[in-house]
């Protein structure tokens, strides 16, 4: 299959996304769910702004349809911490079920965030319980320095 092949198929699957969810498939909707389909990390408001305002889409249109596509479960927010929010396909959740939770590293030097979807955290007590007082834990965060950083 063709690259070009590949990213028609890409469209039209995040345009039934829409469909199925009870959305109009608009421009600022598809093209927000393409930047998040193709990001590797969840995506801040300005990270957006900055990538999609050359294609025509100011800042009041793509938080307007951040919220909304967040509020149809289709992004999900991830809060780290520092007063950002970023966001991401609901999608890239699906593997998360079942009671593993999605970990997070975010750069205290530079403030980029990665997912890491092949690490499994394991909370260990001595007698193999979770504690109660710490109910589903459905996200963890790693704080420190990216390879980029770290030099510095």
């Amino acid at each position: 299959m063709s690259s070009q092949d590949q990213l028609q198929e890409r469209n039209e699957r995040l345009r039934q996304i829409l469909r199925e969810a009870g959305l109009r498939c608009t421009a600022a909707r598809l093209t927000v769910m393409q930047q998040l389909d193709q990001a590797n990390q969840p995506q801040s408001h300005k990270e957006l702004v900055d990538e999609l305002s050359l294609a025509g889409f100011d800042r009041t249109t793509l938080y307007r349809n951040l919220i909304e596509l967040e509020k149809a479960n289709l992004l999900k927010r991830v809060e780290l911490g520092d007063h950002v929010s970023r966001f991401e396909l609901s999608s890239r959740h699906e593997e998360h079920a079942g009671g593993d939770s999605e970990v997070h590293h975010l750069c205290t030097h530079c403030g980029v965030v990665t997912c890491l979807p092949d690490v499994k955290l394991v909370f260990q007590t001595e007698d193999q319980k979770i504690p109660p007082s710490l109910g589903e834990v459905s996200e963890i965060l790693v704080k420190g320095t990216c390879p980029q950083c770290k030099d510095h």
